[in-house]
């Protein structure tokens, strides 16, 4: 007779104690602990232009939204939270997180993940079904490897998608029109260039 071995899955609770003893960076995905990668430098060049300009655009705007930096998660389902690489959420949503641990139970205004090379099917597809499932509003997936961003908007019950390349500006529900060049916010990655010395004369 077959011997069937079974993995208990990890419940929130158990998740949060978890963090809370390590400074690993992890997830709960399907019940089990995934430790993210540290970021690499053209990651977090990109995440923190593109925080910088959403922080300036929310604020022209006066709209009672705080953007996060990496630093607030979303629970997607019992046994799944996701870390996104940066949120818009609701100044109400900030408070009620103020005296708790930061992830959301409720759906974020905007979830935004920056594509890793190592694991691309993370965003494409499994962050894109859990988000839909929890019916996050927007969802932005930026690509620097492909050079391209794709928006996805919830209509109608799924996710509707549009891609941007180049000088086009990205298209959002949210931040109409977004005017920030998709070439410029991927080129915010680029490496750092050494100055040149002028030969010796």
């Amino acid at each position: 007779m077959a011997i069937t071995l079974t993995t208990q899955l990890l419940t929130f609770q158990e998740y949060l104690t978890q963090l809370a003893d390590t400074d690993i960076r992890s997830e709960l995905a399907g019940g089990k602990l995934a430790p993210l990668a540290p970021p690499t430098g053209r990651h977090t060049a990109i995440a923190r232009h593109l925080f910088r300009q959403l922080d300036r655009e929310i604020t022209e705007r006066q709209q009672p939204w705080v953007v996060t930096y990496g630093d607030v998660g979303v629970r997607t389902g019992p046994h799944k939270v996701r870390l996104p690489d940066l949120t818009v959420i609701t100044t109400e949503q900030a408070t009620a997180l103020w005296h708790t641990a930061a992830i959301l139970e409720s759906p974020p205004l905007l979830a935004i993940e920056i594509i890793s090379a190592e694991d691309p099917n993370r965003d494409y597809r499994y962050k894109r079904a859990e988000y839909a499932a929890l019916e996050v509003p927007e969802y932005w997936i930026l690509d620097p490897h492909l050079e391209k961003a794709t928006v996805l908007t919830w209509v109608n019950g799924d996710y509707e998608g549009q891609e941007f390349a180049g000088d086009e500006g990205l298209v959002s529900s949210l931040l109409t029109p977004w005017t920030l060049p998709i070439s410029s916010l991927l080129l915010s990655g680029a490496a750092p260039t050494t100055p040149q010395t002028a030969p010796a004369s």
